[in-house]
């Protein structure tokens, strides 16, 4: 780490790599996100404990109310993030993508099959299991 970014630490989160700002190497720029991740960097179990509350909110009523107030202020940025998560998650895809190709990893993407190789795998699939039927002595087979 150079001088640079030892001198701001306190002033950006703990895992940028860089001196560039926002950190290219966040997955997200989000900043209801990135203060969620400074969160679970910071205490794992009370982020967990947190979103589970967010999600389920029926167990708001088992937990002590002096417990239940240190959760209940981050819940406004838990609604944000939801709203914004197909966003996220678009930025996060780009930014794993953006990283493999820099390291020269680029994903496989899969290719979808098309109409005839569908209907020849499950004419495949479905002879398989005629094979099967018979073995075992049935003679109905199911038609998909």
């Amino acid at each position: 780490m150079n001088m640079a970014s030892a001198s701001r630490d306190s002033e950006y989160h703990p895992w940028d790599r860089c001196d560039e700002q926002p950190c290219r190497y966040s997955y997200s720029q989000d900043p209801d996100w990135l203060a969620d991740m400074a969160d679970a960097q910071a205490n794992r179990d009370f982020h967990r404990k947190l979103w589970k509350l967010f999600r389920h909110r029926s167990l708001l009523e088992t937990t002590p109310d002096e417990e239940l107030e240190k959760y209940k202020v981050k819940f406004a940025r838990c609604q944000r993030i939801m709203a914004k998560r197909e966003q996220i998650l678009v930025e996060i895809r780009a930014s794993r993508l953006r990283r493999r190709r820099e390291t020269g990893t680029p994903p496989q993407y899969k290719t979808a099959m098309t109409e005839a190789e569908i209907k020849a795998l499950r004419d495949a699939i479905m002879k398989k299991l005629q094979d099967v039927d018979e073995m075992k002595g049935r003679t109905e087979t199911k038609s998909w």
